[in-house]
């Protein structure tokens, strides 16, 4: 879907007929912060990961992270009323 789960949470408060119709195509999608996108070095998307079974932010920040220590950029999304709202640079 090219978009971090924590951009899929934002949508489906504004529009949730979009989870619905997704749903409806693909099976059960649950909207959470979780599932982290790995971009490369010129921005582009090259795989995602997925982290589940603890709090929804605490599965990211895993992706995240786990992302960063093999030297690509995590994408979580973004969602104005969170902490992570920006890609994480590796350092």
């Amino acid at each position: 879907m090219g978009a971090g789960s924590r951009s899929l949470a934002v949508r489906v408060r504004s529009h949730p007929e979009f989870i619905q119709a997704v749903s409806a195509l693909t099976g059960d999608l649950i909207p959470v912060p979780g599932g982290v996108l790995i971009r490369g070095t010129d921005g582009s998307i090259v795989g995602a990961v997925g982290v589940s079974g603890h709090i929804p932010d605490d599965d990211e920040d895993c992706a995240v992270h786990a992302i960063a220590a093999v030297g690509f950029t995590p994408d979580p999304g973004t969602d104005p009323g969170s902490p992570n709202t920006q890609p994480m640079e590796h350092q």
